[in-house]
C-alpha cells in the first residue's frame, strides 16, 4: 500500500513466518489527550494485538508514535495534514486483530482524541456555577478578541486574551447562570465557534446522606443542621425574628414580686416580747375590757 498525504506513512503487511502476539509497552504521557490515560498503566499495557500492519514514514515527516508496540513498531501515531490532525491505528478496531475495543481505555482514547483534534482542550465542556472558565488559543501570535454570549437574555461579553508562553489566554468568571454559553472569536487567524454548558453540581442530586462535617465542606461553616423535625419550623421562626423578650421580662417581674413580698415579711417582724412584758400586757388587757363592761352595765341602769 503506497503512502499518501492523509497517511502518515507507508503500510506493509507482515510476513506470514513472522510471530503473531504482541502487547502496547508505551502510551505517550506527554500529549494532552492521552496524559490521563498513562495511569495506571494497566490501562494500555493490558491491549493485545495479534494482528497488524507495519508503518514507515520518510525523516523528513513530523510523525508522532503515540502508541508502541513491545516490538518496537508504532501502534498509533499523529501528523498534521494542514490545519488538522490526522490519528492513524496501525491494527484493525475489532477482536480479531486487537483486544484495544474490549479494553476499558478504548472508549475515553477514541473520545479524547476526537475533542483534542476539535481543539476542545482550549476551554472545558462542562463547569459548574461559579467556576472560573480558561480558555487558551495556539497559533494566535497576536491577542485574540472573544465573544461569549450568555444563555438565555443575558447579553454577552467580549474578552481579550493576554499572552502567556505560547499561547493566548482568557478567563470568563460570570458562570452563575446555567446553561449553554456560546463563545465565537472574533478578531484571531484562526477564528473557531463552539460552546460550553454550565450545569448544576450532579452531586447535589445524590440522595445518599450526607455527614455534618460534608456538609459544611461544601456550604461553609456557617450552616444550620437541624436534627429534629419537629423542632424545624420553631428553629428558623427563632432565627428570622430573635428571642422574645416580653415573657422573660413578665416572669423576672413576678420572681420579684415574690421576693419583694419575702424580704419585706422578714424584714417586718418584731422580736417577741419578754415574759413579763407578755404577761403585763395581758393583766392590761383584762382590766381595760373589765372596765369597759361595767360603764357598759352603768349606762344600762342609768336608762
Amino acid at each position: 500500500m503506497t503512502g499518501s498525504e492523509i497517511y502518515a506513512g507507508t503500510f506493509a503487511f507482515l510476513p506470514e513466518d513472522e510471530e503473531t502476539g504482541w502487547n502496547w509497552s508505551f502510551l505517550d504521557e506527554k500529549h494532552p489527550a492521552l496524559a490521563p490515560l498513562t495511569k495506571p498503566p494497566s490501562l494500555y499495557l493490558g491491549v493485545s494485538v495479534d494482528r497488524y500492519m507495519k508503518l514507515t514514514w520518510p525523516e523528513d515527516r513530523a510523525v508522532r508514535v503515540l502508541a508502541r508496540l513491545d516490538n518496537g513498531d508504532p501502534a498509533l501515531v499523529s501528523h498534521q495534514v494542514g490545519s488538522g490532525t490526522v490519528y492513524t491505528l496501525t491494527t484493525g478496531a475489532h477482536a480479531q486483530w486487537t483486544s484495544l475495543p474490549l479494553r476499558p481505555i478504548f472508549v475515553p482514547l477514541i473520545n479524547r482524541l476526537i475533542l483534542h483534534s476539535a481543539e476542545r482542550d482550549r476551554g472545558p465542556l462542562e463547569v459548574m456555577p461559579g467556576n472560573r472558565v480558561p480558555f487558551r488559543f495556539a497559533n494566535e501570535p497576536e491577542p485574540v478578541t472573544v465573544e461569549i454570549a450568555m444563555p438565555g437574555d443575558a447579553g454577552s461579553v467580549r474578552l481579550k486574551s493576554q499572552p502567556k508562553d505560547e499561547f493566548q489566554e482568557v478567563t470568563f468568571e460570570q458562570t452563575d447562570r446555567a446553561g449553554v454559553y456560546h463563545v465565537k472569536m472574533i478578531k484571531a487567524q484562526h477564528p473557531r465557534n463552539y460552546a460550553f454548558a454550565v450545569n448544576f453540581d450532579p452531586a447535589e442530586a445524590d440522595p445518599e446522606t450526607l455527614t455534618p462535617d460534608e456538609l459544611r465542606q461544601r456550604l461553609g461553616e456557617d450552616v444550620l443542621i437541624a436534627t429534629d423535625e419537629a423542632s424545624l419550623a420553631d428553629t428558623i421562626k427563632r432565627l428570622h425574628e430573635g428571642t422574645p423578650l416580653m415573657d422573660w421580662f413578665l416572669i423576672a417581674v413576678l420572681v420579684g414580686g415574690v421576693l419583694e413580698v419575702l424580704v419585706a415579711n422578714r424584714m417586718g417582724q418584731q422580736e417577741p416580747l419578754p415574759l413579763e412584758g407578755r404577761k403585763r400586757s395581758t393583766i392590761h388587757d383584762i382590766l381595760r375590757r373589765a372596765q369597759t363592761v361595767h360603764q357598759l352595765e352603768g349606762y344600762g341602769r342609768s336608762a
